[in-house]
């Protein structure tokens, strides 16, 4: 009989892995977890960035405060381009830095501009 008995002990998995296990397995959840936060802010950040908006603010606010509140913040603001009313920036025709299209004068060098400037010539396109 006492032979049986060990036979059984023997074939018989272990019940309890202890401490140690439990530990790493939490340990593992929570990094995972932690990840999985990041992650989701990293993402309204950059929605953020696509709207006109600071990567580091949002990606601050999403992590310190909530990732959904911010979610639900990016997803109802106006991107700043249309609040701004912004036109199209071309390139001055003297000095090629970026003007808005409706710009009467350059920014940059003081070039007084005129409507045919922004027009391309037939060589230019060619």
């Amino acid at each position: 009989m006492r032979t049986a008995s060990i036979i059984g002990a023997a074939a018989r998995p272990p019940t309890s892995y202890g401490p140690e296990l439990a530990t790493l397995v939490t340990l593992v959840v929570v990094v995972g977890l932690v990840a999985v936060y990041v992650w989701v802010c990293v993402l309204i950040a950059r929605a953020a960035v696509a709207k006109g908006r600071s990567y580091r603010a949002w990606f601050a606010i999403s992590f310190f405060v909530s990732p959904i509140l911010a979610a639900i913040i990016i997803a109802s603001v106006t991107p700043i381009a249309q609040v701004r009313g912004a036109s199209a920036l071309v390139p001055c025709p003297r000095c090629a830095e970026p003007i808005r299209e409706a710009a009467s004068v350059c920014r940059f060098c003081g070039t007084e501009l005129e409507e045919d400037d922004f027009e391309l010539d037939e060589s230019e396109t060619e």
